[in-house]
Formats: C-alpha cells, structure tokens, sequence
C-alpha cells in the first residue's frame, strides 16, 4: 500500500479484516491533529509515522497476518532503493492523493513489464463519491483520465465553489472529507460511502 492516510488506513484495515496475510505500508507522513478525525489511529499516535503506527496496530488486531512491513519513506526514494519491494507483490493499492507521486507510479506501471498492477483510490470532496482503477503494464493509462493537475476529468459531483477549507484551530488548507466507509459490494469488488455516523 503506498499512502497510510485517512483512505489507506481504512483500506488497509479492511484488507486485513477480509483474510489478507501480508502488506507493506509505505508512507512518508507523521499522523497529526487535523489527520485525527478521519484516521485509523488516534490521538496517541500524533507525531509517529503513520506505516510505522498502521503495522503496528495491525499486528496487535490481526494475529492472521504473517507479514507486516512499513516504510516511513515516500514511494518513489524506496523504489529506487529497493525496486523488490514493489516487484514482490501480487498487487500495490495506491492512496496518496498527490498527483507528483501517483503520476510518476503511472509512468513506471507503463512502462515496466514485470511491475505488478496498480489500484489507485481517491475520494471526492467531503467524500461523496469514492473511486477505485486498476492499470496495469498492458491496459490503460492512469493520467489518461486526469487533467494535467490530476483532477479526474470524470466526477460524480461538480462544485461551484472551492472545496478546500483553513482546518478550525490548526489553521492548514485541506479539503474537508466526511467519514469514509469502505464496503463490500456484492459484486466482490469495494464501494467507498460517506459516513453518515
């Protein structure tokens, strides 16, 4: 899983609940106070790095997993250390949400044969739509879908105002996101929800 934030941690988490034995965590990022409310992890683990906090909270939950490994790095240093870490799996769940980063992960999933397909998830602003894509090396192409700033040119929803917000007390620009809820649908694949808790 590349991005342990607030879509891969529930991600992740659900992974582990259907039965998956093993996953690799890789994010660069410390949890902090304005990540809290839509997180896995709580408050205990402000300042940690969230692979490192996510592996762990996964080995204490899920007994079943016989492989838990973090990276506290962003994707593309540990690809150029350590390309094995990536060719060694059956599948790379991406979550990261920053266009640099999945851009590049496109180009690399196009351009290498053997590397493994990725699934890459985003959520709409205040989570009223989630998306999920598959690409691999022989089909179609991630960036194809996106403007040149990595909006998808496909939406559920359009807004006619902005949709990022100065977060109260903490005073960053982000996005406001509901809840999200990961589900099975029927058809063996996931649906994203927004919470109505």
């Amino acid at each position: 899983m590349i991005g342990a934030g607030s879509l891969g941690s529930e991600v992740a988490l659900l992974l582990a609940k259907t039965g998956v034995g093993s996953i690799t965590l890789v994010d660069p990022e410390l949890l902090d106070y304005p990540n809290v409310g839509r997180h896995m992890l709580g408050v205990t683990q402000v300042r940690t790095f969230k692979a490192t906090s996510m592996a762990e909270k996964l080995a204490a939950d899920f007994p079943h997993m016989r492989s838990i490994k973090h990276f506290a790095e962003d994707w593309q240093s540990l690809y150029r250390k350590r390309p094995e870490v990536f060719h060694d799996t059956d599948l790379i769940v991406s979550t990261v949400g920053s266009w640099i980063a999945e851009g590049r992960l496109n180009q690399v999933v196009r351009s290498e044969v053997d590397f493994p397909p990725v699934i890459y998830g985003w959520a709409e602003p205040f989570s009223v739509a989630g998306h999920a894509v598959l690409i691999g090396s022989n089909g179609p192409c991630f960036a194809c879908g996106m403007d040149h700033l990595g909006k998808a040119l496909q939406t559920v929803c359009e807004w006619n105002t902005e949709t990022t917000r100065t977060a109260p007390l903490w005073g960053q620009l982000s996005t406001i996101w509901a809840g999200i809820v990961v589900r099975r649908s029927g058809f063996g694949g996931a649906s994203l929800w927004p919470s109505r808790e």
